[in-house]
Formats: structure tokens, C-alpha cells, sequence
């Protein structure tokens, strides 16, 4: 449904993005981002058949050796006291997980992404409340040689910005898969001035975004902006416009 605003002599539409960007595929990214479901084909292509075959590519990026990652992964696996864990496999399997991914922390900034699914599927890098529809699904990075690519130089304040990168791009990411993905037109006089496409992102937000892209003397039209709960579309919308001016010029 679309959202319309009018300031005579414009009438401003923003409606869905049905062709967006994808945020992975067709966009430049710090992170790099690994999912496993079953169902869902999630971030980047990898090839890793679960995640300790892609924890055991960070080990052996990290000690640059595949036959020392092994050993250090059979190492950091025996640190956990698996009878802490009876009958709970997947918390044991978590802490060893979370062991691996303190020691990579030295050379890569890794953050969790988890998965709620329920009457589609959204995602964020802090979890659901809900445990029943919701869980990690993989994780997102970045190593340390990325960081000093990107920004010259590894501090901490570096580090602190490349993470605050990889939440934006989950954020950015959940947004496409949530089709909270938009397009605007400008109409002046029944006739379209301009047109962009591209925004995500929470709808007010994108308001914001859009006004810039409007000429000055509208650029508060976006203020107005109101849904249509109703199947019309632009052509009806504009031609129900029209004759309400008409009415008004009676």
C-alpha cells in the first residue's frame, strides 16, 4: 500500500521496492557474513557444511597452518567439561563455540546473527526473547588485515567502528528481508518530476532520506505522508485528486 502526501500543485508517493538491491549480493560489504538453515539461504555463498568447518577456517586464517587450527581446535573442545552439559548438546556445543570465538577474537571482530521465524523471518545481532521461533543462525566478521585495509590503522576505536559497520549491515540486511524497502514519486500537476529508488530502512526514517531528494519548495510534503489502506493505485490516487480539486474550485 502506498503512503501519499499532498502540497498542491505536488502530490508525493512512496511505495514498496519490488526489485531492491540485494545487501549481499550487489553491495560492497566490511563484513562477511556465514548462515546455516535449512530452509533459508541466508548472507553470503560459502561452502561450509556447519559451523565448525567454518570455525576451523578462521582458526586456520588466524595460525595460517590447517594442521595447528586442528590441534587447536581439538585443544579449545577439551577445555569444556562436557559433563557440565548432560543431556544439554547444544549448550555444550555453544561453549565450545564461544571458547573458539574468544581465542579468534584477537584477529577478527565476529558478531552472532540470530534468526525469528514467524510469519516471515526477520534478524539482529542481540536475540529474540521468543526461544521457541528464534535462535543463531550464524555470524558475521571481519579480520583484523580487513580492519587495517579499511581504515589504516587496528585501535580500538577502529575495531569499535568496524562492529558498529557489521550491526549496520544485519540492520540493513533484516530490512530486505522484511521488504522494508521503498521508492518515491514526485508528481507536479499530474505529471511525474522525479523519482528515486534504493531507501531502506524503518518508513520515518526514510522519510527523512527522501525530503532530500525533493525540491525545496516541497521538501515538507514528506510531513503529510499518510497510508493508503485501499487497493488504488497511483493513477486512481492522482485521478481522485483531481476531482476533489475540481470540487473544491465549484
Amino acid at each position: 500500500m502506498p503512503m501519499v502526501a499532498v502540497k498542491q500543485p505536488y502530490v508525493l508517493f512512496v511505495v514498496n521496492d519490488d526489485t531492491p538491491q540485494h545487501p549481499r549480493a550487489e553491495q560492497d560489504n566490511l563484513g562477511t557474513m556465514i548462515c546455516f538453515h535449512s530452509r533459508y539461504n541466508l548472507g553470503d555463498e560459502h561452502s561450509f557444511h556447519e559451523p565448525d568447518d567454518f570455525l576451523m577456517d578462521l582458526l586456520e586464517k588466524k595460525l595460517g597452518d590447517y594442521e595447528e587450527a586442528e590441534e587447536k581446535f581439538e585443544e579449545l573442545t577439551e577445555e569444556i567439561d562436557i559433563s557440565l552439559y548432560r543431556n544439554r548438546y547444544g549448550a555444550y556445543r555453544k561453549a565450545i563455540h564461544d571458547n573458539i570465538l574468544d581465542y579468534l577474537s584477537s584477529s577478527f571482530v565476529i558478531e552472532p546473527i540470530y534468526l525469528y521465524d514467524h510469519s516471515g523471518i526477520t534478524i539482529n545481532t542481540t536475540g529474540f526473547s521468543c526461544p521457541w521461533d528464534s535462535g543463531q543462525v550464524g555470524w558475521i566478521y571481519v579480520s583484523y588485515d580487513n580492519i587495517q585495509k579499511e581504515y589504516g590503522v587496528v585501535t580500538p576505536e577502529t575495531i569499535e567502528k568496524a562492529r558498529q559497520v557489521l550491526i549496520s549491515e544485519v540492520r540493513e540486511y533484516d530490512y530486505y528481508l522484511t521488504d522494508q524497502c521503498y521508492g518515491f514519486k514526485l508528481y507536479e500537476s499530474n505529471e511525474e518530476i522525479a523519482s528515486c529508488w534504493g531507501f531502506m530502512g524503518e518508513i520515518r526514517d526514510v522519510q527523512n532520506e527522501i525530503k532530500e531528494y525533493l525540491p525545496d519548495d516541497c521538501k515538507d510534503i514528506v510531513e503529510s505522508l499518510e497510508y493508503r489502506y485501499d487497493d488504488a493505485d497511483i493513477e486512481d490516487i492522482l485521478e481522485e485528486i483531481k476531482e476533489l480539486d475540481e470540487e473544491m474550485e465549484v
